[in-house]
């Protein structure tokens, strides 16, 4: 038995495929999920229509055949997977709302996501031709008795289509930055530069943008939401062109100009999309260094958020701009980007970037964007860039040693019983130590001309939470931190060495020494095991100025 669907696919893809597919009993392309497991609206919606069934299948092939044109090029084949992912997303939010019209917003929706397939191929026929509305289709579908008539000959058509010899394989395209996503457009794409204008921008598809000003004389923009009103603006008249990256939805803005009487020559205006350099990867335990990030370069990382739904990324890079967080690489999750300027090796700032807070479950894309670069001492070309997931050591023993990595940090988690802590390095040296916990945060650090290579905080009022300690500097800085309880007596409990550390006041030698009293209580008696105090007795008095 042939289906008379697969007959015009193998029609159509006949020369395309693989000899081993053509020769198949098999349908060429299968559905895309099983209709005895449909989910409830779209796929069932799916099922019960054989015009959409159709759809489904013509859809699975083109995307099939993609695949099949891209094997060669990982890039454009990951490009090709995250935009499927995105369309199916799309599809089932937008066509749940539709009600009763959900299998007109089927329709549209798989029409559409046809004819990106066919043109980032570059293949204007590649998918399924013109669908007839539903009603329509489901009113023209051939009874049982009609349908076993026609097989034997539908099986005779597959078998001339398999007979015939296969032309000769179409080179694959080209590698698209992204699919099907045109350009922005400016209208006017040129103003006056010597007194206040306006352009519209049109943004085809949402994303990141950099709208900019280029002028002999400097001129400053402005964005405005035509629903929000105005917004950011850059640049200053007379002085500096302006420069705005920012994340637009899809619609029409206009862009306000201000110039400087005077001008001469008129102002140019663009509006660029930031583009892909690389396939997204997958960020998991270990810290990445990809590559480079430049000026309109984005880079994006697949995160998988367990059910806490607690995220934290880090960035760090030269151009680095920007961080943003897309629940299924579509929709913005409302994690805002905490921005500060680093210096992991001295003479060379780099932007670091954190995304850190609570979101629903589920797989997240992570894109990073970058601007214009840093300046750094030594001129150097480089623009790295690298990303990771925050994870906190913990510190639970009471002291940790470590040292400062790449990415110029490195953080700790402390007990709620543990409330000041001390920072130590060999020599003085350029470094932090940031304690948080709850709203509360202490601040402490050290500089090359310190007097002490130590320093210590600690936090006020008892809480029940974990404290955050962070130390930065330089890489390859060793450190030593410690953390104390604020308590007078500490019991110690099972047997082994136990390090005891007692944190003084005072500085250099003018304190009083550390004072510690190791006693051991039996049966309501106490014995003495050890101490360090200052010795005092009869005739022996204990002095020290001060």
């Amino acid at each position: 038995m042939v289906d008379p669907f697969d007959v015009r696919l193998r029609a159509r893809f006949a020369g395309r495929l693989p000899a081993v597919l053509l020769l198949s009993a098999s349908p060429a392309f299968a559905q895309s999920f099983d209709c005895s497991k449909a989910a409830p609206p779209i796929e069932t919606a799916i099922c019960a229509s054989t015009a959409l069934r159709a759809q489904d299948n013509a859809l699975a092939g083109a995307y099939a055949r993609a695949q099949y044109a891209l094997r060669g090029d990982a890039h454009a084949l990951d490009l090709l997977k995250q935009a499927q992912r995105q369309w199916i997303s799309a599809r089932n939010r937008q066509c749940a709302r539709a009600g009763d019209k959900v299998a007109d917003c089927l329709v549209a929706s798989y029409a559409a996501r046809l004819t990106e397939i066919g043109k980032a191929l570059g293949a204007q026929q590649l998918a399924a031709q013109p669908q007839q509305p539903v009603a329509q289709a489901v009113a023209q579908q051939p009874s049982a008795a009609q349908a076993q008539a026609q097989r034997p000959a539908m099986q005779r058509s597959a078998q001339v289509v398999q007979a015939q010899p296969r032309p000769q394989a179409q080179p694959a395209p080209a590698r698209p930055t992204s699919i099907t996503t045109p350009g922005a457009h400016v209208e006017p794409s040129s103003v006056p530069a010597d007194r206040d204008a306006s352009a519209l921008v049109t943004i085809p598809t949402p994303g990141h943008y950099s709208l900019r000003a280029q002028s002999a004389s400097g001129v400053a923009i402005q964005l405005v939401d035509m629903m929000t009103g105005p917004g950011d603006s850059a640049g200053a008249a007379g002085a500096r062109d302006g420069r705005l990256d920012v994340l637009l939805d899809k619609g029409v803005y206009k862009l306000r100009t201000t110039g400087a009487k005077g001008a001469a020559k008129p102002a140019n205006l663009k509006a660029e999309a930031f583009r892909d350099i690389a396939a997204p990867m997958t960020l998991a335990a270990d810290p990445l260094t990809p590559g480079d990030l430049g000026d309109l370069e984005q880079r994006s990382f697949w995160i998988d958020v367990d059910r806490d739904g607690q995220v934290a990324v880090e960035a760090l890079g030269r151009a680095l701009q920007d961080l943003r967080l897309w629940r299924d690489g579509e929709e913005l999750a409302d994690v805002r980007p905490d921005i500060a300027t680093v210096e992991v090796k001295a003479g060379h700032p780099m932007n670091r970037i954190r995304l850190e807070g609570k979101v629903e479950p589920g797989r997240y894309l992570a894109t990073a964007y970058g601007g214009e670069s840093a300046v750094w001492a030594d001129g150097a070309p480089d623009k790295p860039f690298m990303i990771r997931r925050l994870d906190n050591f913990s510190v639970a023993a009471g002291l940790a040693e470590a040292t400062i990595g790449s990415f110029g940090s490195a953080r700790f988690e402390a007990p709620a019983d543990f409330d000041s802590f001390r920072l130590e390095v060999a020599d003085p040296a350029p470094v932090r130590m940031i304690v948080r916990r709850g709203t509360e945060r202490r601040m402490a650090s050290l500089a090359k001309n310190s007097r002490d290579s130590f320093v210590v905080t600690t936090l006020g009022a008892k809480n029940r939470m974990p404290a955050i300690v962070e130390v930065s500097g330089l890489e390859g800085q060793a450190f030593r931190l410690r953390a104390l309880r604020d308590t007078r007596d500490l019991r110690i409990a099972g047997s082994g060495p136990t390090q005891v550390i007692v944190d003084v006041a005072g500085e250099g030698g003018d304190e009083i020494p550390a004072t510690a009293i190791l006693v051991r209580f039996e049966q309501n008696k106490a014995r003495l095991l050890a101490s360090e105090a200052p010795r005092i007795a009869p005739g022996q008095a204990w002095r020290r100025r001060f």
